[in-house]
C-alpha cells in the first residue's frame, strides 16, 4: 500500500507538471495589445479635463480671403483640436502630441488652397492664382499630400472624431488610412488649417520613437458616446515581420453579460467583402510602399459587423488568427463616461464560454424608423452636413442618438452673397493680358454671369474673365454674379502712345 502510494502521488505531481507546461505554453503564444491600458475612471476625467466637445467650433484670428490671404485659426481654436485628437489617442493608449508651427502654416496653406480653387484633392492641379504668394501655394500643395484633409465638416473636432477617426464611408473603410494616421504611435507634433468648409490635419510626422504595437480602435476601455454603431473595428500590428496575411480570420464575440446580449460574428479572407458605407465589412492588408506608413508598419485588420448597435456595459471578445504564428486576443468594454459609481478598472473573464448562448439574433433587420428606448437620455452625435447651404437654399444637418438610433435634424442658413477683386486697381502694358477671375472671391454656390468693360478700345474682357489691353488708358472691368452681386475694378494700360 505504502509502494502504490507513492506512485499514485508522483503519477498527480506529473499531472500537474504537464497541465502547468500546456497552459503556459499556450498562454506563451497568445498577444494582446502593446499599448498603454488606462481605466474608465482615468478615460473620463482625462476627457473632462481637457475641456473640449465635439461643437467646438473654429474661429480666425485673420479671416482666410479666397485667391488672397491664407488665414489663421486662433490659439483656442488649434488647441480645442489638439486635445481632440489628443483624448483619442489617450483612450488608444498612446503618448500625446504637440502643436508644430510649420507644420500648421502648412495645413492652413492647404485649406486655404483647396477653398480657393474649389478642389478637394491630396494633388493640388492647374495654376497658382494670380494674387496667391508662391509660399502660400507651395506650402498648401505639400500641406494637402501630407495631410488628413476633410470638407463639409462644421469644425475640426468633428472631421477628427467622425470623420478621419470614423472613416467609415465606402472610399476610406478598407484601409482606414486616416484613422491609423491619427493613431500613428510615432507621431509626436501635428498643425490645422481650415477655409472654408475645407478641414486639414497634418499627418507626415514620425518624430517619436514608440515601442507600441497592435494598435486597436474600439479600444479596451471605449467611450461609447466616441464610437457610433456604424464604425468599422481595426487593429494596426505595428509588426513588419508578418508578410502573409493570406490566412487571416477574426472572431468577435460579445459575452452574454452585455445589456445587449449575446452575439458572434465571424469574418475570414476566404470570404469576399464589398467596401460600402454600412453592413458587414472585412478586410486585411500590409502596408503599401507609397502609402508611407512607416510609423505603424506591418499589417492592420478593419472588421465591421452589421446591424449593430453598441450599449455601455457591452463586452466584446475578440480573437485574431493567421497574423504569424501567435493568435492576437483582446476585449472591448463600452462604457459611458458621465456614469458615476461604476468600477473603474473590472477584470475582463479570461476564460470566455468559447460557445456562448446565442441570445438574440445578432443581425436584426435595422427598424426604417427607430424609436427612443423609454426612459433615457438622448447621446447625440456631432452634427453631419448632409446637405451643404448656398446662396440659393439652405442646407441642412443631421445627428444620430449612438443610444436608440434616432435622427434629428436642423436647417443651415442659406448663405450670403458677395463678389471682391482682391485689389480696385491693376495694371498691365498694352498688348499684354490679366486673368481677374484668380482675383476674384465670392460665395460658394455662386456663379460667375457675365464681364464687361467699360472701355473696350483700352482693355476688353472674355467670358472667362480674361482682359487683354488694347491702347494706354483706364478702363473699369465689371463682373456681374448670377446672385446679382457686382464687383468692380480700374484696369490701367499702360504702353506707348
Amino acid at each position: 500500500m505504502k509502494r502504490t502510494f507513492k506512485r499514485a502521488r508522483f503519477g498527480i505531481c506529473l499531472l500537474a507538471a504537464m497541465l502547468f507546461v500546456l497552459s503556459f505554453g499556450s498562454a506563451a503564444y497568445a498577444q494582446t495589445l502593446n499599448v498603454t491600458k488606462h481605466t474608465k475612471e482615468e478615460i473620463s476625467n482625462y476627457i473632462k479635463n481637457s475641456g473640449v466637445t465635439i461643437s467646438d467650433e473654429a474661429a480666425y484670428s485673420v479671416e482666410p480671403v479666397r485667391n488672397t490671404q491664407r488665414g489663421e485659426l486662433t490659439t483656442a481654436s488649434k488647441e480645442s483640436a489638439l486635445q481632440m485628437l489628443n483624448n483619442i489617442r489617450y483612450i488608444a493608449g498612446l503618448n500625446p502630441v504637440a502643436l508644430n508651427q510649420t507644420q500648421g502654416d502648412k495645413a492652413q496653406a492647404a485649406a486655404f488652397v483647396m477653398w480657393s480653387t474649389d478642389q478637394f484633392t491630396h494633388y493640388i492641379e492647374g495654376e497658382k492664382p494670380d494674387s496667391m504668394s508662391q509660399q502660400d501655394w507651395d506650402y498648401g500643395v505639400e500641406g494637402a499630400k501630407s495631410s488628413n484633409i476633410a470638407w463639409g465638416y462644421s469644425n475640426l473636432n468633428a472631421s477628427i472624431l467622425n470623420g478621419w477617426i470614423g472613416d467609415d464611408d465606402s472610399s476610406n473603410v478598407a484601409r482606414v488610412g486616416h484613422r491609423r494616421w491619427c493613431l500613428n504611435p510615432k507621431m509626436g507634433t501635428t498643425g490645422f488649417g481650415k477655409a472654408g468648409a475645407y478641414n486639414v490635419m497634418w499627418s507626415f510626422d514620425q518624430s517619436v520613437s514608440s515601442e507600441a504595437k497592435r494598435v486597436a480602435w474600439p479600444a479596451q476601455y471605449m467611450p461609447v458616446d466616441y464610437f457610433g454603431n456604424n464604425i468599422p473595428w481595426s487593429l494596426s500590428t505595428g509588426d513588419a515581420s508578418i508578410l502573409d496575411v493570406s490566412n487571416v480570420s477574426v472572431t468577435l464575440t460579445r459575452r452574454d453579460s452585455s445589456p445587449s446580449g449575446a452575439g458572434s460574428w465571424t469574418f475570414s479572407t476566404a470570404n469576399t467583402y464589398t467596401a460600402a458605407g454600412s453592413g458587414e465589412y472585412f478586410n486585411v492588408a500590409k502596408n503599401n510602399p507609397y502609402e508611407g506608413y512607416s510609423g505603424q508598419g506591418g499589417p492592420y485588420v478593419v472588421f465591421r459587423p452589421a446591424n449593430v448597435s453598441y450599449k455601455a456595459g457591452d463586452i466584446f471578445d475578440v480573437k485574431i488568427t493567421g497574423l504569424g504564428s501567435e493568435e492576437i486576443s483582446y476585449s472591448v468594454e463600452f462604457f459611458d463616461r458621465n456614469a458615476t459609481g461604476s468600477d473603474p478598472d473590472p477584470d475582463p473573464d479570461p476564460n470566455p464560454d468559447p460557445n456562448p448562448d446565442p441570445g438574440p439574433d445578432p443581425n436584426p433587420k435595422p427598424d426604417p424608423k427607430p424609436n427612443p428606448t423609454p426612459g433615457h437620455d438622448h447621446s447625440w452625435t456631432e452634427w453631419t452636413i448632409t446637405t451643404p447651404a448656398t446662396i440659393l437654399a439652405e442646407g441642412e444637418k443631421t445627428s444620430k442618438c449612438s443610444i436608440c438610433g434616432s435622427v434629428r435634424s436642423e436647417k443651415i442658413a442659406r448663405l450670403n452673397p458677395f463678389a471682391k477683386f482682391a485689389k480696385k486697381k491693376y495694371k498691365i502694358k498694352k498688348g499684354k493680358s490679366l486673368k481677374l477671375k484668380g482675383k476674384l472671391s465670392y460665395a460658394n454656390g455662386d456663379k460667375i454671369k457675365k464681364w464687361k468693360s467699360s472701355n473696350k478700345s483700352v482693355a476688353t474682357v472674355n467670358k472667362k474673365g480674361k482682359v487683354v489691353g488694347r491702347k494706354s488708358g483706364k478702363a473699369k472691368i465689371t463682373v456681374i454674379m448670377q446672385s446679382g452681386k457686382k464687383a468692380t475694378c480700374v484696369v490701367r494700360v499702360v504702353g506707348k502712345r
